[in-house]
């Protein structure tokens, strides 16, 4: 029940009731099992030497140009849906081609052949026109059960209806007066000039404002000549509003969706995978277009301008972009007989927009901001008015305590200077604490191993360790090759290693390593290593030739082989010893060359990169013990083991026939028996299926190749998934043993294990196991209740099924009201049937665009500034339209007891408070610190790509491009 004064966090999720979607209908069929096995029979004929694949985007393209746009087929088969009704003739005729297409015969000679077994079968379906409102009646106390049709084509009518308005466009100018001491301060904000922008519906149910671009010849105030225009100035790009209706736990309908994002226009088709493009009749959508072909070669499928013509239906639009990407086509080909890479300029706005397929560098950058967000909040409320039923979320009653990387408020800082304690917020462990830990782990020393190639990165390292154990970096100077002591229980060897540690051909490093090879060791098995060892990028001088014809992805790895930093993470790994790297020379950017970075009082990748070794070794202080701990200092909850399961499936490397690899691994961070004790950290592997030292499992799985997907050519996908999960099961009742049965509690993202435990999908949530169902449906349900988890939770950060925070609501204690633009907190969702489910609201690390004053809270990308050079720094302005905007991140919670004395809202805390107070990283996690240690051993294998992880740090990096663009 909503609390009077409490706040309230807006979303972008809207109920999808009867009521919003009114009378929306659409033509389907549903096809019977003899229909979806002559389509896998097609399928498998087509694999077995045709010389297509069975022609999925052919169809898609041809239905979609034969329908005006608004038409879905299931993959497999199992129904067809469009917004316009389809004759019966048209698909005999259609699927009859398609069907010779994907055999190789002649499309001329598949206009004689007679009907196929599997065009008689949809042809002969009957069409029935469906009410959508008809199967989104909620049931009393139980989660909805929509067909899947409806999720694909729900959104279509809503599209249409939100287009049908202007989006108005404002931005917030700030009011300002002096303070006491004269300095100007913002007390208010007042709404600027408003501009109409037209959004079109496009074929998958999105809006696009399509004659509303944003680039540099777009925001600038001065018109740039089509004569002097650079490939950049032509960039541009495009706002898109994505709708997507998807369940949330214990909420009886199902939920509508919305976001915002950049939708970056590419400056040529041929090396594309998608284009949008304008149909020349009004009132229809954009179409979205998948391009075939490989790279340099892309155009629309000629299969299906071929089946459009037989078919006798215009193809005009679609012949607009074969035409464009015959004129690339020769483009590219001229460029590579003379051995350069090809170079194109975006033509300005037209019918046809290739989309950008990777994140290149762009003129504009990537992210909607906040005030578009809130702006489509209030475009929806004046679109469908009192139809729109929003969630209710309420701030939960909870607190996070201060980190040690928070800022100090004077009283803090004033007290912890009279106690003589340090006053830095740089986050390092107590040295009792991490003497505590040392000890505890059956050694007597830790040794840290400092290997550089640069004097100033040793200064660096040195400056480190002083702020780590509060040392005078002055009087720290260990000589080279010798191990000094830092501590009574804490030692250190500097060893200067340009050979071992620099790039090249992976080849046996034991030789480099004989400077330092005494130190590698330790026969008493008394002293525990860890290696701090400096990196950096390969440059061009390291950097192999590219090969003719090589594409980027393949180049890129042959890059990586040379990279010495994933050649001597094995190294260490099989010795037992913790690597980890810091960057002594930051990559340059835009242009720029890169930049050794220079030794500083405040270094924070030094710090960040030492503390994450101590992770790495196992080490945690006392800083999740203080961060579990309630408000009045009495634990919510009895000391629980948190254990995180991580579960992966990396894809094969393109242009290869290998299987996938299957990554599943377990960390358990487990509390010591009274407060104030030393907590441990133990890991689990699929390789070797055993709960050891956090350290030693990292070195296990480190150590060794991905392992494989299957096992056999004849073991299904379901089955390996069901295998896994009973892998896991294992490993907890091992746990359970290991943990002399205390309560444990398991944390699992449930997007990723899906697959795994049918019985956290949310249509399964609070119901008894099917008996049909092979899989283990809880994480622990198939070993004996005794060794059982205490909760499930189950965590999920995918962007597509969590709700955009759009803005809080205040309630003041007088009944006026307040907004602000950003929360923090841990809010609870107030569902309709069974147990609570919670969301915690995140602002990204890089929230603030880089310094640019949170990019986006007060205007949209339309009023983007495109900055100002100058060789004074206060001449110079942010670009604010290249830089990459922040909105805030949700991570969802959904607690499951199965214990008694448990609760679920403590869980919910706990689990939040364990995102917001990490074992290493300086800010708040989007996964909570057992699943994150978990996730970091696989993110610190040397297989593992080399993108940062989504929950910690956006990826704004620019990559290599196939082509240029100058």
């Amino acid at each position: 029940m909503t609390r009077e004064h409490d706040s309230h966090a807006n979303t972008l999720a809207l109920r999808c009731t009867p009521h919003l979607v009114g009378d929306s209908s659409v033509h389907l069929r549903l096809f019977t099992d003899e229909t979806c096995g002559a389509w896998w029979d097609l399928q498998k004929r087509t694999r077995r030497g045709g010389p297509e694949q069975v022609p999925y985007s052919i169809i898609t393209t041809v239905l979609r140009a034969l329908t005006g746009g608004y038409v879905h087929l299931d993959k497999s088969c199992r129904f067809l849906a469009s917004k316009e009704t389809i004759s019966d003739a048209t698909l005999l005729r259609m699927f009859t081609l398609l069907e010779a297409v994907a055999l190789g015969e002649n499309i001329d000679a598949g206009v004689l052949r007679p009907s196929t077994h599997l065009a008689r079968l949809i042809a002969d379906t009957p069409e029935q026109q469906m009410h959508l409102a008809e199967f989104l009646a909620p049931r009393s106390g139980q989660q909805p059960i929509i067909p899947d049709w409806v999720y694909e084509t729900i959104t279509w009518d809503l599209a249409g209806q939100l287009a049908s308005q202007p989006f108005t466009v404002t931005q917030l100018h700030p009011l300002r007066k002096p303070d006491k001491n004269g300095n100007l301060r913002t007390y208010d904000w007042e709404v600027g000039e408003a501009r109409l922008i037209d959004y079109l519906p496009d074929s998958e149910g999105n809006l696009i404002a399509w004659d509303a671009p944003f680039g540099r010849a777009y925001n600038s105030d001065e018109p740039i000549s089509r004569d002097k225009i650079t490939a950049k100035d032509s960039q541009y790009a495009l706002s898109t509003i994505s709708l997507t209706m998807k369940t949330l736990p214990n909420i009886a309908n199902p939920v509508l969706l919305l976001d915002s994002h950049v939708t970056r226009v590419y400056s040529n088709l041929v090396f594309a995978k998608t284009t949008l493009l304008a149909q020349p009749k009004p009132g229809l959508p954009l179409l979205r277009v998948a391009l075939t072909g490989g790279g340099g070669m892309r155009s629309v499928n000629r299969h299906a301008l071929q089946v459009l013509a037989h078919l006798k239906m215009d193809d005009t639009p679609l012949r607009d972009i074969e035409q464009r990407a015959a004129t690339e086509r020769l483009t590219a080909k001229a460029a590579r007989e003379a051995g350069r890479k090809p170079s194109f300029i975006t033509p300005p706005p037209d019918t046809v927009r290739p989309i950008m397929p990777k994140n290149y560098a762009f003129a504009v950058g990537t992210g909607p901001g906040m005030r578009h967000l809130r702006l489509l909040e209030d475009h929806v409320d004046a679109v469908f008015g009192d139809r729109v039923s929003g969630l209710n979320i309420i701030q939960s009653d909870m607190g996070f305590k201060r980190r040690p990387t928070d800022p100090l408020t004077a009283k803090d800082k004033k007290a912890r200077e009279e106690a003589g304690l340090p006053t830095d917020t740089f986050g390092f462990p107590a040295v009792p604490d991490v003497h505590a830990a040392i000890l505890h782990a059956g050694f007597t020393r830790l040794r840290i191993l400092c290997l550089y190639y640069r004097d100033v990165t040793r200064l660096r390292m040195i400056n480190c360790l002083a702020k780590a154990y509060s040392l005078d970096p002055a009087r720290l100077d260990p000589p080279e090759g010798e191990e000094t002591a830092l501590t009574d229980h804490v030692s250190v060897v500097f060893q200067s290693a340009p050979d071992f540690l620099g790039h090249g051909p992976a080849t046996d490093r034991n030789g480099a390593a004989q400077p330092f090879e005494k130190f590698l060791d330790d026969e008493s098995g008394s002293v525990m290593i860890g290696a701090f060892c400096e990196t950096e990028l390969p440059d061009e001088e390291h950097k192999p030739e590219r090969n003719e014809g090589e594409k980027a992805e393949a180049y890129a790895r042959r890059v990586e082989q040379i990279d010495a930093k994933f050649q001597n993470k094995p190294f260490f790994t099989r010795r037992g010893i913790t690597p980890q790297h810091l960057m002594g020379k930051k990559p340059g950017k835009y242009g720029k060359e890169a930049q050794v970075v220079q030794p500083s009082e405040v270094d924070h990748p030094a710090f960040m990169a030492f503390r994450d070794l101590y992770r790495g070794l196992g080490i945690i202080d006392q800083r999740l013990e203080d961060a579990l701990v309630t408000d009045d200092g009495a634990p919510a909850l009895p000391r629980l083991t948190f254990c995180g399961v991580h579960v992966r499936k990396q894809a094969s490397p393109p242009g290869t026939r290998s299987e996938p690899r299957r990554i599943i691994l377990a960390t358990a961070i487990v509390p010591s028996p009274a407060p104030g004790g030393v907590w441990t950290m133990l890991g689990w592997t699929s390789l070797n299926r055993q709960w050891l030292p956090y350290r030693e499992a990292a070195h296990v799985f480190q150590s060794h190749g991905y392992p494989e997907h299957r096992n056999s050519e004849n073991t299904t996908e379901n089955q390996r998934w069901a295998e896994a999960g009973r892998d896991i099961d294992q490993a907890l009742a091992d746990l359970s043993e290991h943990l002399d049965g205390a309560p444990y509690a398991v944390i699992v993202d449930g997007h990723a294990c899906r697959r795994i435990w049918p019985g956290l999908q949310n249509q399964h949530l609070g119901r008894a196991p099917d008996p049909n169902e092979r899989r283990t449906w809880l994480p622990g349900a198939g070993i004996p209740s005794h060794r059982r988890p205490a909760a499930v939770i189950r965590i999920n950060i995918s962007d597509k099924e969590m709700p955009q925070l759009s803005s809080i609501t205040h309630f003041n204690q007088d009944g006026t009201t307040r907004e602000t633009r950003t929360s923090p907190q841990l809010y609870e969702v107030i569902t309709d049937f069974g147990t609570p489910t919670w969301m915690l609201f995140n602002l990204p690390r890089n929230f603030d665009g880089g310094g640019g004053g949170r990019l986006g809270s007060t205007f949209t990308r339309w009023h983007a500034s495109l900055g100002k050079a100058g060789e004074e720094a206060s001449e110079r302005r942010k670009n604010e339209l290249k830089a990459p905007w922040y909105t805030m991140t949700t991570t969802g919670i959904h607690p499951i007891v199965l214990q008694p004395g448990i609760n679920g809202a403590a869980l919910a805390h706990a689990v939040a408070r364990l995102c917001h107070q990490t074992i290493a990283w300086s800010d708040r996690s989007r996964y909570p610190a057992p699943l994150h240690a978990a996730k970091q051993i696989d993110r610190d294998h040397p297989e593992y790509r080399r993108t940062a992880p989504p929950e910690d740090q956006p990826n704004t990096g620019e990559e290599d491009e196939e082509f240029a663009e100058d």
